[in-house]
C-alpha cells in the first residue's frame, strides 16, 4: 500500500484553497457548473479511505471546496506524519511513512506486553504499527476457517503481515509461539524480518540457526530489538 504517497497531491489541492483566503477578503469560488467538485487524490480511490460495509463512500470524494473543508483535508494531510497504530480487526484506511508489524509471543496476564512497550519507543517516529493483538478474543472462538471472527483476523494478520516493511518477532521466554514461528518461516525470504529470541524460549537454537542461515537479523536483547526497528524503519 503506498497512500502515503499522494500526500503532496492533497497538500497542493488543500493550499489552492486555503492561501487565497489568507490575502483575499473576498475570494471566488470555483465553478463547478452546478457539479459537485471532486478534491480526490489523484491515485487514491475513495473506497480505500472509509468504504463502508453498505459500499457508500466516506472518503475524499463528492467534497465542493471551501476554505475550511480545504484546511481541514490539510491538517488530515499533515497528520499522517505522525504514528499511526492500527490494532486488529481495525481496517486499514491510511500508511503514515515506513510500517512495522508486531509480530510474536502473546505474554499471559494482565500486565503491559512487550508490544505495549514497542510502541512506546517508536511514537516518535512518524510510522505506521500493525498490533494484531484485541482485547476481545475470548474462550468460545473456534480455530477454524469456518468461524468468522478467527477467519477476520487471521486475514487482517496476513495482509498486514505482507504490507508492513518490517515484521518485528519477538520470541518471548517460557513460551512456544508456534504462529510466530510460522510467521517467520512464510517471510523469511523477503528480507524483513527481524527476531529477538532471549534465552528461555523453547527453540531458540533452532531460531538463531535458521536466522543466520538466511541472513535475518537476529538479536537477544529488548533493547538490542527496538534499535534494530528503529535503524530499519529509518532507513532512507
Amino acid at each position: 500500500m503506498e497512500f502515503g504517497s499522494t500526500i503532496p497531491g492533497l497538500l497542493r489541492r488543500s493550499l489552492r484553497y486555503i492561501l487565497p483566503s489568507l490575502f483575499v477578503t473576498d475570494v471566488e469560488e470555483p465553478k463547478s457548473d452546478g457539479n459537485v467538485c471532486q478534491l480526490e487524490p489523484e491515485g487514491v480511490s475513495s473506497g480505500l479511505l472509509g468504504q463502508g460495509d453498505s459500499g457508500s463512500k466516506t472518503g475524499l470524494s463528492d467534497i465542493t471546496p471551501s476554505t475550511a473543508q480545504a484546511s481541514a483535508l490539510l491538517v488530515a494531510a499533515l497528520g499522517t506524519h505522525q504514528t499511526k497504530i492500527f490494532r486488529a480487526p481495525e481496517p486499514i484506511t491510511f500508511i503514515s511513512g515506513r510500517s512495522v508489524y508486531l509480530s510474536g509471543s502473546v505474554e499471559p496476564g494482565s500486565t503491559p506486553g512487550w508490544r505495549h512497550e514497542m510502541i512506546g519507543r517508536l511514537q516518535h517516529l512518524p510510522v505506521t504499527i500493525f498490533d494484531p493483538t484485541r482485547g476481545d478474543w475470548d474462550g468460545p472462538w473456534i480455530e477454524w476457517q469456518s468461524d468468522k471472527r478467527f477467519a477476520a483476523q487471521t486475514n487482517w494478520e496476513l495482509d498486514n503481515l505482507e504490507r508492513a516493511d518490517v515484521v518485528a518477532v519477538y520470541l518471548a521466554p517460557r513460551t512456544t509461539s508456534p504462529v510466530s514461528l510460522l510467521e517467520i518461516g512464510l517471510f523469511v525470504g523477503m528480507k524483513k524480518v527481524i527476531v529477538c529470541c532471549p534465552d528461555g524460549f523453547c527453540l531458540k537454537g533452532n531460531v538463531e540457526f535458521v536466522c543466520k542461515e538466511r541472513g535475518v537479523p537476529f538479536v537477544e536483547t529488548f533493547d538490542e530489538f527496538v534499535q534494530e526497528v528503529t535503524r530499519r524503519l529509518t532507513l532512507a
